[in-house]
């Protein structure tokens, strides 16, 4: 079930109308949670937590753990689910130390919201070829520069002949504890 069939039927199981869910969240109107519910639209992260509490909802129930990426060399995605991912958010498990600067540490979740673009500086999940791995994402006139947040690791420059792609950003750590 993906991510927006789980919000239909978790507000189904509580009972509640598209307009009585609006309502608690403060939209005027039930188009926003329908347009959530069909899956042309996405609602904003802070009102992703108020779901989650509203429907009573584990987070991977909303945002399932898809597998695992790489935080130091990019790590064979072997994941189907990673590349044909219909949900918006999902979980992926940090395995590597190359981002321990940004507190993202072997064993930690990340939180992503599946994009194909990412703001300049901004920490995102991209694949290269068949290989994925989380760093900061920099885009420069050269390509693509992934830069790591630990010095251990030099960054790294993808140009025009790279075969490369954005999966998402990440939004949220939860670390192991």
């Amino acid at each position: 079930m993906n991510y927006h069939q789980t919000l239909k039927e978790a507000r189904k199981q509580r009972g509640l109308s598209q307009q009585e869910v609006a309502d608690y969240l403060g939209y005027k109107s039930f188009t926003t949670i329908q347009k959530w519910e069909d899956g042309t639209s996405l609602p904003p992260l802070k009102i992703f937590n108020q779901l989650q509490k509203l429907y009573q909802l584990d987070e991977r129930d909303i945002a399932p753990v898809l597998g695992t990426v790489r935080g130091g060399v990019p790590l064979l995605a072997t994941q189907e689910e990673l590349v044909s991912n219909q949900s918006r958010y999902f979980y992926l498990r940090v395995i590597g130390d190359s981002m321990k600067d940004d507190r993202i540490l072997e064993g930690d979740e990340i939180l992503v919201r599946a994009q194909n673009d990412i703001v300049s500086g901004r920490i995102g999940v991209v694949l290269i070829g068949d290989e994925a791995t989380v760093k900061r994402v920099y885009h420069t006139p050269e390509g693509l520069l992934l830069k790591p947040a630990n010095q251990d690791y030099q960054p790294r420059l993808l140009g025009p002949s790279d075969e490369v792609r954005i999966l998402g950003e990440v939004l949220e750590v939860r670390i192991k504890v």
